[in-house]
């Protein structure tokens, strides 16, 4: 249920097994992002019933990179932006825990999640100053965005496919109308 006007985007999680919308029409571009004619509305409702797979670690672990890297888009390996010490960083960060990709990826979140701190409460970037290296290097401190983006980039330079998404997270579950209850402060990046 739309609370205020918000932008004609259908938030939803992939992969989506139905969408209900009370519009004329949906238009989706080729990320799978659903756009509607108009904005929405207060006292609107729409409906996305998703699949979210429950993967073990020993799933992720165990899936064949080779297998996957016929469908990577080569944008998901691009790391130019990043500077010669930030992927140096990142190669300290998993030394060590090669083995597979999926132990390349935890030991990078691993090393952020332990090296940086989280806070909404950030300054601005200095001009001229590079935000990942600011991040990184200088403050060390962050939100949901620059870990995402940081991570997103580095894991690139290793030679992972990567990508940062945003949207919401699963919210607050109601057990009386038995959905999930996702507001403005559920807005969340992540990498996948």
């Amino acid at each position: 249920r739309v609370l205020r006007p918000l932008p004609g985007v259908i938030n939803a999680a992939y992969p989506i097994q139905s969408l209900y919308a009370p519009v004329t029409s949906l238009r989706e571009d080729s990320y799978g992002t659903f756009f509607t004619p108009d904005l929405l509305q207060p006292g609107q409702t729409y409906s996305v019933v998703s699949y979210l797979p429950n993967l073990t670690a020993n799933e992720l672990k165990n899936e064949p990179a080779a297998n996957a890297a016929q469908f990577i888009d080569p944008i998901y390996l691009d790391a130019g932006a990043l500077s010669q010490q930030a992927r140096s960083l990142a190669l300290t960060a998993v030394g060590g825990h090669t083995a597979t990709e999926f132990d390349e990826v935890m030991a990078l979140t691993n090393y952020l999640q332990t090296n940086f701190r989280y806070s909404q409460q950030l300054g601005h970037v200095p001009a001229g100053r590079d935000p990942v290296d600011w991040f990184l290097f200088d403050v060390k401190i962050g939100y949901c965005e620059q870990f995402a983006t940081a991570e997103t980039l580095m894991l690139r330079s290793l030679g992972i496919p990567a990508r940062l998404a945003t949207g919401y997270s699963t919210g607050t579950y109601d057990p009386v109308l038995d959905q999930s209850v996702v507001r403005e402060h559920d807005a969340h990046a992540w990498v996948e």
